[in-house]
């Protein structure tokens, strides 16, 4: 009876070997749990581990799959910007310590990060006016009239359907109603 883990073969002459137990496949289920490892450790070792493969398959898998690296990719990601969340949380709260003295009093503090602090600003400092920056006119345009499209398919649709007489929806086609393109006085 072979143990745990393990499993029974008949190896060369037909004689019973007992060798560890390999896993079949790299299901995409047991992918799942691997990038969801991934992305919360940042740890390939860990994440295959965790779904019990050699860390080699899943490098295998990256470097013959383009599906498998873009997930790969996103994975990683993930798990930079939750460090980075988290690094920006330690540096603007703080971390608590405690300092015991020589007499026993007990003084409690919190250290703030400077050099964290410093570093994240380095890297978003060209984001900056980006985010500030006010929205360009053609774009403000081109949404405009995507939503105008939208908007004149749903009364189209809603036309079609027959509920736009006495459904209280207002189809444009009435008085009161200004169209799609037309902005308020």
């Amino acid at each position: 009876m072979a143990r745990p883990g393990t499993e029974l073969r008949r190896g060369v002459g037909g004689r019973a070997q007992i060798r560890a137990a390999r896993y079949k496949r790299f299901t995409p289920a047991r992918q799942d749990v691997f990038f969801a490892e991934l992305a919360a450790t940042c740890n390939v070792a860990a994440a295959a581990r965790k779904v019990r493969i050699d860390p080699s398959t899943a490098y295998n898998h990256r470097r013959l799959s383009a599906e498998f690296r873009a997930r790969w990719e996103e994975a990683v990601r993930e798990a930079y910007a939750n460090l980075e969340l988290a690094m920006l949380e330690r540096v603007m709260n703080g971390t608590a310590k405690t300092v015991t003295r020589a007499d026993g009093s007990v003084d409690r503090t919190h250290e703030y990060p400077n050099a964290i602090a410093l570093q994240l600003l380095r890297q978003h400092r060209d984001l900056a006016p980006e985010a500030q920056a006010p929205p360009d006119p053609e774009e403000i345009e081109e949404v405009r009239a995507r939503v105008a499209a939208k908007i004149e398919r749903l009364r189209e649709r809603i036309r079609k359907e027959g509920a736009g007489a006495g459904s209280g929806i207002d189809t444009g086609t009435g008085s009161g109603g200004g169209g799609a393109g037309e902005r308020a006085a």
